[in-house]
């Protein structure tokens, strides 16, 4: 299962690397079999050719998917890490400037939620997409300027306005209710605070570059068993 650390390093799961690994692995076999393809004869060589295609097809299918996984994996990563920043933003506006589709988020978000990495809900009514710790219920002690009693309520970030005194359910005044703002503030300071410690961590893992796998398999297949023996010996 995903974890912040691993949307931190931009790794959600190890599933796009693994695609990219065996789909390499398969490529550089497709290569040495056409080498001996070349230096064949009669029907060594047809059987050498068709496991030839055969190598190089899967591979190609295995690099596909494994670009596909990680093209949805920035996807999450990339509005978790909005997410740290900008708790509560405007969802179509959202959708507009990353070029998502609802489906892209809402998926995004079920990843994110049932990771435990966050606690994201998309609002198609309010046109929001927001933390929803921002409305998370807190307990606010005031002093009533009705009645002059001591009230104590549960207010949170959407309810704020309908505070009111449990004596004499006169409402409470603006200055005593906790602003939307100071809640962003407090979360945002928050998710710095932990982006820093992972920062401070050291923990990144090594990601395939698929573009630059590709080019050593085309130019110099062998360096690309290297590159993958180096990604692998960061994780």
């Amino acid at each position: 299962m995903a974890s912040i650390q691993g949307f931190y390093n931009g790794s959600i799961t190890s599933l796009d690397d693994r695609l990219l690994r065996a789909g390499a692995a398969f490529i550089v076999a497709a290569f040495a079999l056409f080498g001996l393809y070349l230096q064949a004869d009669g029907d060594r060589s047809v059987l050498l050719l068709a496991w030839f295609v055969c190598a190089f097809a899967v591979g190609l299918s295995l690099l596909v998917f494994g670009f596909v996984a990680r093209r949805r994996e920035k996807k999450c990563v990339g509005l978790w890490r909005l997410m740290q920043t900008h708790p509560d933003v405007e969802l179509s506006l959202y959708l507009q400037q990353s070029g998502n589709t609802l489906s892209d988020v809402q998926k995004a978000t079920r990843t994110i939620n049932d990771s435990g990495a966050g606690l994201v809900v998309v609002d198609t009514v309010n046109d929001r997409l927001y933390d929803n710790r921002l409305n998370s219920n807190e307990n606010i002690t005031f002093k009533c300027h009705n009645c002059g009693a001591s009230s104590t309520s549960s207010v949170g970030l959407f309810e704020g306005m309908s505070v009111v005194c449990q004596y004499c359910e006169a409402p409470a005044e603006n200055g005593q209710i906790p602003q939307s703002s100071n809640r962003h503030e407090s979360l945002i300071k928050s998710n710095t605070e932990r982006m820093s410690l992972l920062l401070q961590s050291g923990q990144h893992q090594g990601k395939i570059n698929l573009p630059l796998l590709i080019f050593l398999l085309f130019i110099f297949w062998p360096a690309a068993i290297v590159y993958i023996i180096k990604v692998n010996g960061k994780n």
